[in-house]
């Protein structure tokens, strides 16, 4: 029993040889593109959803800063009325 297995070992070897390259090469030519390509559209997807987010975000910035006036900003931004802020407030007060 030996002998024969020993006699068919070159052959075995050689089979499986063949089948690890060609399970290699579909590897290679079918599967890692095909990863590569899901991940770039998962990333695609995930940059969208972020944008949108980022443009809703935006928008509701510039819906409250468009009531505001010059002055107003400057204390929201800054947090406290300063000394950059009390130039502007000047100007608030002035009619146009």
């Amino acid at each position: 029993m030996y002998t024969l297995l020993l006699k068919e070992s070159p052959f075995i070897i050689f089979g499986a040889l063949i089948a690890g390259g060609i399970l290699a090469a579909v590897n290679f030519a079918y599967l890692l593109p095909q990863a590569r390509e899901e991940g770039r559209a998962q990333y695609v997807a995930e940059q969208a959803v972020l944008d949108k987010k980022i443009q809703l975000q935006r928008n509701q910035d510039d819906e409250k800063i468009s009531g505001l006036s010059d002055y107003d900003i400057c204390v929201s931004y800054l947090g406290s009325v300063s000394v950059e802020c009390e130039s502007l407030k000047l100007f608030r007060l002035q009619p146009q």
